[in-house]
């Protein structure tokens, strides 16, 4: 049966005894496929002596041919392939069956290709950035850390530190003695820590890469214990030997940038200064790691065998002092908020082992006192800060 006698389908026709490609119009007979083409001449092709194939540059071109009269015809009309199918010719039929098979596993492995392509842009899309930060963080642990300490000695001597520095020799001694209780149960024994106290009425304190510390007089003013700003200075070591402030710079600038300001353009760190500052405070750290300084913050205290719970308590300080403040500043922010920070120091808690511990042998009640005593003549406003 002829399929549709009055379809014509454009295409072309090679043939030796043409001049190269001509174009044509093709139509279905009885007995197989004419071309006629634009200057007249007629072609002629039976269905029983027809071989098909796909090709052309977009793969879609049919190429029908006779191979004993090198005779072929060329259309990229899908609905050709489909009309000759459906003509009664055995032969051409298994043609037309094997060709679209063919066609369709083809047409099945773009769609798989095209999948993955899209599978793979999704996922550099979302997984780039964290592989970047993987590798930003692996290349900034191969570094010595005598990079951490060029860039906090640097910072700590050229940017606005949020007060002047108190020349107060007994809280001194006591930031130093708690240090000299910590420092020995520090991740990592190649940081030399340093302290300084401020004037300022923030309950905070926050450190620099390479161990450049800064403690706020607010804070010795309202914490209730020597262990509590214990646990804030473990905090904030743990910041230090994870090398948080480090990892957060490579992911501002550029690690190599990083790289190069220390070692070659140290006019272009301190240029930097202010920005510094607000990488070394609070709000620049992600939540994981702040969570990761607590963490590690109840594993210094406890080997420092110092009641690590006391931590919590500071915590739980804020919640007293600035009640849904604290919590609504952390979640407009990237950082837990104190309820969440204490569950987790519990937790983590309950799943160590039991210590025995020792009290710091300070006169917390009367450093307090004397840090109370220089607040009320601050002129630096109260903040609402988290270690």
């Amino acid at each position: 049966m002829v399929d549709n006698p009055n379809r014509e389908f454009r295409g072309g026709v090679f043939a030796e005894s043409g001049e190269g490609r001509q174009a044509a119009r093709l139509r279905l007979l009885l007995d197989g496929l004419q071309a006629e083409t634009d200057g007249g001449e007629s072609y002629h092709l039976p269905y029983d002596r027809m071989r098909l194939e796909h090709g052309g540059a977009s793969g879609q071109m049919l190429f029908v041919r006779d191979d004993s009269t090198a005779l072929t015809f060329v259309c990229e009309d899908a609905e050709l392939l489909s009309s000759l199918g459906r003509q009664p010719s055995a032969s051409l039929q298994q043609e037309t069956q094997k060709l679209s098979s063919a066609h369709s596993r083809k047409q099945r492995q773009r769609l798989m290709w095209g999948a993955a392509a899209i599978g793979l842009a999704l996922l550099l899309v979302f997984a780039l950035p964290g592989l970047l930060r993987l590798a930003s963080s692996i290349a900034i642990s191969a570094l010595p850390m005598s990079v951490d300490q060029a860039v906090g000695k640097m910072a700590i001597e050229n940017m606005d530190l949020g007060g002047e520095v108190l020349d107060d020799a007994p809280a001194q001694a006591a930031m130093q003695a708690i240090l000299d209780r910590l420092g020995p149960h520090a991740e990592r024994q190649d940081v030399h820590f340093r302290v300084r106290i401020i004037g300022n009425e923030a309950l905070n304190a926050f450190a620099l890469p390479g161990g450049e510390m800064v403690v706020f007089s607010g804070l010795l003013a309202r914490a209730e214990s020597a262990e509590q700003v214990a646990g804030v200075m473990a905090h904030e070591m743990a910041h230090v030997t994870r090398r948080h402030g480090l990892k957060r710079m490579a992911q501002s600038m550029g690690l190599m940038s990083l790289v190069q300001l220390v070692f070659g353009d140290a006019a272009g760190l301190l240029a930097l200064g202010k920005d510094l500052f607000s990488l070394a405070l609070i709000n620049s750290y992600s939540r994981d790691q702040e969570s990761e300084a607590d963490t590690e913050a109840v594993a210094i205290m406890l080997r420092a065998q110092l009641d690590a719970r006391a931590l919590a308590g500071f915590f739980r300080l804020i919640q007293q002092e600035h009640g849904q403040q604290a919590n609504f500043m952390s979640w407009m922010s990237t950082h837990p908020d104190p309820q969440a920070r204490i569950e987790l120091i519990d937790q983590v808690l309950s799943e160590s082992r039991s210590v025995l511990t020792q009290p710091l042998s300070l006169d917390w009640s009367q450093l307090r006192a004397r840090m109370q005593a220089l607040e009320t003549h601050s002129t630096k406003p109260k903040e609402v800060s988290e270690p």
